[in-house]
């Protein structure tokens, strides 16, 4: 892959079986993308430096949720990126873990901020 080093180190894999596309989160380089036997960077989360891709979930609908180590978590949809961070109140932008439960909430497990369960128009914060 090109500008990735070999040693570096992938963190997340998330497959969309939607499109069939494998998203490929490294620790240092950001977010990949796999689809018909190539692998390219998604230029949105360059762009942005973000860059320490910690944990990946991709909902039926093909959104993606991507955790990172400095800059919370990102929706991708249709090639838009919505942040949810420590501005806009969750509790820790070191994302761990994601999980969607049947409601559609979302949850983030976070290092140094316990759990955070965003629902449309809030986030809930329940300390470590």
């Amino acid at each position: 892959i090109s500008g990735v080093q070999p040693q570096s180190e992938i963190k997340a894999l998330a497959f969309d079986t939607r499109s069939n596309h494998l998203w490929i989160g490294y620790d240092g380089y950001g977010l990949f993308l796999l689809e018909a036997g190539e692998i390219a960077p998604v230029t949105a989360f360059q762009d942005k430096g973000i860059l320490n891709v910690q944990s990946l979930l991709v909902e039926p609908d093909g959104t993606l949720w991507v955790g990172t180590l400095y800059n919370g978590v990102i929706r991708y949809a249709e090639k838009k990126l919505s942040a949810y961070s420590h501005k806009e109140g969750l509790s820790s932008d070191h994302v761990q873990a994601i999980f969607i439960d049947r409601d559609k909430s979302v949850w983030i497990g976070t290092a140094y901020g316990g759990v955070n369960r965003l629902r449309p128009g809030r986030i809930l914060s329940y300390g470590e």
